[in-house]
This record gives structure tokens, sequence and C-alpha cells, in this order.
């Protein structure tokens, strides 16, 4: 992935599904978030990959939850 760096995490766990717990189900699942460099923001905006997605709300304008 075309990233520079992790600037946080992302909880992408609803609450439902950690109360809800089953055994030999994931509990929580988090997402990096990175600073992605032009390519990747390009590809993003235009809906041509999968691999990450902007976030309301990020720490900057070229955070991406991947």
């Amino acid at each position: 992935m075309d990233v520079a760096r992790v600037e946080g995490w992302v909880v992408l766990t609803q609450t439902c599904d950690i109360v809800n717990f089953a055994e030999g189900r994931d509990l929580v699942a988090v997402a990096p978030l990175v600073k992605a460099k032009l390519g990747l923001m390009q590809a993003v905006a235009k809906g041509t990959t999968p691999a990450a997605a902007q976030l309301e709300n990020s720490p900057g304008r070229t955070s991406l939850l991947t």
C-alpha cells in the first residue's frame, strides 16, 4: 500500500458486536489511520480502490482508513 506512516487507529467494531460475544469470533476490529501519498488519495477520490477510504473528521486532509 502506498502510505507514508500510521497516524493512529480506528475502531471498526460496533457496540452490538462487542456485547454479543460468541466464542471464536473476534471482539474488536481496528484499522490503521495512515497519511497517504498523492496516488492513493486520487484513487480513493475516484473510487477506484477498495484498499482505503476517507474518514469523516480525520486528523488531516491526507489521512485515510486502510
